[in-house]
This record gives structure tokens, sequence and C-alpha cells, in this order.
């Protein structure tokens, strides 16, 4: 039998109010179908609730276009710190810098590992050492690094510095939208459902077809349950275009449906309760979502966005130790191909996960193949010393 569906996001909560203050503008003057102090309070919550709804939009529009620019700029220095230290490291080795130039960057004189560049704060650390750390090292007479340079390092170093800061400012403006949104949803949650129990209880008279025919109108939502508990959504990549075939399971309970082409999916639940919802697809990063209320009666509402998998490859190609300018670096299983500049570097991104062989060649030397792999968020590196031939 149908049932009313409450609305379950601030989506559908605008929709509700919108369609109820659209039919009653319609209405005759002095229409009785709802009480004046519900049209009152709905004229006004409507227009307060729609506006909030427009800049949290807004705000998450601003900061989803700052999330892409850090994304890549995040890369980006990520690669220029690797890049740093593995010079450093193989400067040691060619004796052009000491083993204690690693002091001046607090690396492991015991190590020649990378430290670990994951979040933000990692690379504002390591970057920040570096920059310090090789005016110190240079001020005590040491070499000047030639592959990154510190002029092209602190450029790199500084607009990631002023993105994050952006990007920062943007998710607190986002974070404070939602809430002026979220603290009308307990005064919107209830007057909807006064708005729908006084055109029901206007149209009591019809029969059951016609009432809720007359009560759509007004907003009111009827939806047949296959089961008496349930949930649906949508699964979207970061540009909301919809994901196919994502999995979309209710964790420890062997229950799970797929995403259709539309990005949409129904999952019927064998019980109320609160769940772990696990939604996962190759070639995203899989989310995992806890207390998901599945509440008795009602198609809780659960939309999920997945971020893609990708990663950067880095190639340096050097000649007799030197850097070689335009060789061709040609990735074989996509064929993308690209030409060395003056520092014998390239890089690939976005590249999605996986394995690849690179090739490099170039006039007068001998072509090498090495293999990569390339993983989510992360920057791999392949160094190539090319013979004569």
């Amino acid at each position: 039998m149908p049932s009313r569906r409450i609305p379950q996001t601030d989506e559908g909560r605008n929709a509700a109010l919108t369609a109820a203050k659209t039919k009653y503008n319609s209405m005759p003057v002095g229409s009785k179908i709802l009480i004046q102090a519900t049209a009152d309070l709905l004229i006004a919550l409507q227009a307060l609730f729609n506006s909030k709804m427009a800049l949290s939009a807004a705000a998450l529009f601003n900061q989803g276009d700052a999330t892409k620019a850090l994304y890549v700029l995040k890369n980006r220095l990520k690669m220029f710190i690797s890049h740093f230290f593995q010079n450093i490291f193989m400067g040691i080795a060619r004796g052009i810098f000491p083993n204690a130039a690693k002091a001046f960057y607090m690396l492991d004189m015991k190590s020649n590992a990378l430290p670990k560049l994951d979040s933000e704060e990692q690379l504002l650390t390591w970057g920040d050492r570096i920059i310090t750390g090789d005016a110190n090292r240079t001020a005590a007479g040491g070499a000047d690094m030639a592959m990154p340079t510190i002029a092209e390092f602190t450029t790199v170093y500084n607009d990631f510095v002023t993105a994050n800061t952006a990007h920062s400012t943007l998710k607190d403006a986002y974070d404070n939208a939602q809430k002026a949104v979220a603290d009308l949803r307990e005064e919107a949650d209830a007057l909807i459902l006064r708005i729908w129990n006084e055109v029901e209880t206007w149209y009591s008279n019809e029969d059951i077809a016609s009432r809720r025919r007359y009560a759509r109108e007004w907003g009111v939502v009827y939806e047949n349950l296959p089961d008496e508990y349930s949930m649906e959504g949508k699964i979207t990549d970061m540009d909301n275009n919809p994901v196919e075939g994502a999995t979309i399971a209710l964790s420890g309970t062997g229950i799970s449906t797929t995403s259709n082409d539309a990005g949409n999916y129904y999952m019927p639940v064998v019980a109320a309760g609160n769940y772990t919802v696990e939604v996962s697809k190759t070639g995203y990063n899989p989310q995992s979502i806890p207390n998901v209320q599945i509440s008795e009666g009602v198609v809780s509402i659960l939309n999920v966005q997945l971020m893609a998998v990708s990663g950067t490859l880095s190639v340096n190609v050097y000649a007799e130790a030197l850097p070689l300018a335009d060789a061709t670096v040609r990735i074989l299983q996509t064929g993308e191909e690209q030409h060395t500049g003056p520092e014998g570097q390239v890089v690939f991104t976005p590249l999605e996960a996986g394995n690849y062989d690179v090739q490099v060649s170039a006039p007068g030397k001998q072509p090498q193949t090495k293999p990569a792999t390339v993983t989510s968020g992360h920057t791999a590196s392949l160094v190539f010393d090319l013979l004569p031939e």
C-alpha cells in the first residue's frame, strides 16, 4: 500500500516546501486548506531554507574547484620534494654533497628512504625543512642544488601553501553554510509534516485516489514500499557524473546491490537499525559510511561520491650522469608520449593506478624499458641513464 515518504535529504525538504508554497500561492485568496499560522510559517521558512540551500550549494561548488586545484598542486609539491631528496642522495653518492648534508633537512643520516608525504601537514613540514635547510646548507658553503633549484622549489611550495590556505577557508565557509541549513532541519521537518497532515485532512472526504492526487500537488510524496525497510540513493564521481556498476553493501550482512547506468540504486533491508555501508568500484577509492540509520516504513536516502583512483609518474633521463633533453618517454600500455626538457624530466599525471612499462629512447643512445607501479595519490619515480649505441 502506498505510504507517505517524508524527505530525508535537504534537497527533498526544499522541494517539499517549494511545492507547498507554489501551490498555496496559486490558491484563491481566503483558501482554508492551510490554517493561517501554517501558511505564514510556510512563506517565511521556505524562503529562508531555500536561500540557505543556495548558499550551501555555492559554497560546495567553490570548495570543489579549490579541492581540484589543491589536488594538482599537492601532487606537484610531492614530486618536487621527492626529486629534491633523491638528488641530494644521488649527489652524496657521487661525492658532490657530504652525507652530513642530510642533517640540514632533518633527514635520517643512516638512510636514503624518502619521508612520508601523504598528508598536507607532511608536505608543509618537509617543504619548509627543504627551504630552511637548503639556505643553511649553502650558507655553510654547500654547492647549489640544480634539479630542482631552490628557487623553483620555493615557487611550487608557495603555490601549494596559498592553495591550501584558500581551500581551508572555503571548507570552513561550506561547513558554516551546511550548519546554517542543518539548524533549520527540525523546524522544516515539523512544518512539512504539519502541511501534509492539513492537506490530507482537507481532502479526507475524497476517495483515496483523488485525495492522493490533490495532496501530490502540495508536494506530498507517496511510494509503494516493496519492503518494510529499505535504502536508496545515487553514486556519482567528484564531478557529479553517475557511476554505473558500483557495489553498495551493508557490512556484515551479506546484503548488497549495484548502481545502474544513472548511478541510482535501491536496496531492500531485512531489519531496521544502524549499518555501516561499503561503496566500491574498480578504479575508485572505496568509501565506508558508518552509522547509517534504516528506519521502519521509511526509504532511507544515502548518496555517495567516489574519487577516481589516479597517481603520478615522474621520469628522469640521464646520459653519462647528465640530464638528457629531448629524449622520448613512452608508456607502452597507453601510448602516451612526452619529450624531456632541459632538466631531462617528464611527468605523467593524472595516471590511473596500475603497472606500466616505460620506454625511453634518444638519438645515438641505447633505448631502455623499465617497469613502474603507480598508486592512487602517490608519485612513482623512474631514473634512466642511457648508454651510447
